[in-house]
């Protein structure tokens, strides 16, 4: 929910995105659905600074969104999982 709420300010903060569609777009990528009301490439045509920090903060919260315990406990510590093999 942190990385809900810390995305969705992030992404209302940058120009032509308001709160509602901030709020979709976020929830849709942490989700893994896919849909979108945001066009992205008039958004990286019109906005070129900002399209970097549009598309990296839908890509954390998809990983985010999909993350399991497993694989983070295995990225944080490999070795110790390969031990107990």
């Amino acid at each position: 929910l942190a990385v809900f709420v810390f995305s969705v300010a992030l992404l209302s903060c940058l120009p032509e995105i308001d709160s509602e569609k901030a709020a979709y777009d976020v929830a849709s990528a942490m989700s893994n659905t896919g849909l979108s009301v945001i066009d992205f490439v008039y958004y990286g045509a019109r906005h070129p600074a900002y399209y970097e920090v549009l598309l990296w903060t839908l890509s954390v919260g998809m990983l985010l969104g999909r993350l399991e315990l497993s694989p983070l406990m295995i990225a944080i510590t490999p070795s110790e999982w390969r031990k107990n093999r």
